[in-house]
């Protein structure tokens, strides 16, 4: 039991470091799934007739809080006997809630705390166990988990203690790999600034286009007023003038003129659009 002993203390030291040196960046959000697969050492209490012994598990959780998870995991080993015995299986059934309390980068601190149900094959009991790991994102999808676990058995009210060590995969609610949140090149004030400007900018757009005329097409009325509208010559008036008041005199002169009347009623008529 001291391997495993030594092993906790370490893993608490990780810890440690890790709340004194921390920085926000949770990876997963609401909804992520995680699926895992470990190996285990596991030492018991020497009042259970069984030493110590290798074995192996997997484990599910899924997050309903970005730092809140509840977990299931399931696992079993073939562990030693006092006095060179026969080894036995020894299985373990555990639900935990498990929270992540600190995230730097790609390394997260877990804590655990829930029930399980140990099978010794002399003695099954129920009890309540905390957990204390680390998980070190590889990729955005795949992860090393480390977790010490210590166990109460309130059958016998016996101590056991277990190490795993084991690959991690997280996906988010879609089906998609969980992306790790990374530093923003640009300062939150900064952005906060450009959204700004950009808002300033689209309402002036906005305005400039709700009070831009609109072109229309002149009405054939408009377009009649025109064309019947009085056209000034050079004089730039229409008063008669002493000059015109001479010319249609003389008009009327030539028309009443005896000798102009002949040839005009012998010129063939002149056709207008009209006739």
């Amino acid at each position: 039991m001291s391997g495993v002993r030594g092993a906790r203390r370490f893993l608490l030291s990780l810890a440690v470091v890790a709340a004194c040196t921390a920085r926000g960046a949770g990876a997963q959000q609401r909804g992520t799934m995680e699926f895992g697969v470990f190996a285990s050492y596991s030492s018991f209490d020497p009042a259970l007739d069984i030493v110590s012994g290798w074995g192996a598990g997997g484990r599910i959780g899924m997050y309903a809080a970005r730092y809140l998870a509840v977990e299931f995991e399931g696992g079993g080993g073939d562990v030693a006997r006092t006095f060179n015995r026969t080894n036995v299986n020894v299985g373990n059934l555990s639900m935990r809630l498990l929270l992540v309390p600190v995230q730097l980068g790609r390394v997260a601190l877990l804590a655990g705390l829930g029930g399980d149900f140990t099978d010794t094959f002399e003695m099954q009991s129920y009890g309540v166990h905390a957990l204390l790991g680390l998980r070190v994102a590889l990729t955005d999808a795949l992860a090393v988990r480390v977790d010490g676990i210590d166990s109460y058995l309130a059958n016998g009210r016996r101590t056991n203690a277990a190490l795993h060590i084991g690959l991690s995969v997280l996906r988010s609610a879609g089906g998609r790999p969980v992306t790790a949140q990374r530093p923003d090149s640009v300062s939150a004030g900064e952005t906060r600034r450009l959204r700004a400007s950009e808002t300033g900018y689209d309402a002036l757009r906005d305005s400039l286009d709700a009070n831009r005329a609109v072109p229309r097409a002149a009405s054939s009325t408009s377009a009649l007023a025109i064309m019947e509208a009085m056209i000034y010559f050079a004089g730039n008036s229409a008063r008669d003038t002493q000059e015109a008041s001479h010319r249609r005199a003389e008009f009327r002169l030539l028309v009443a003129d005896p000798w102009l009347k002949a040839p005009l009623k012998d010129a063939p008529p002149v056709r207008t659009p009209a006739s």
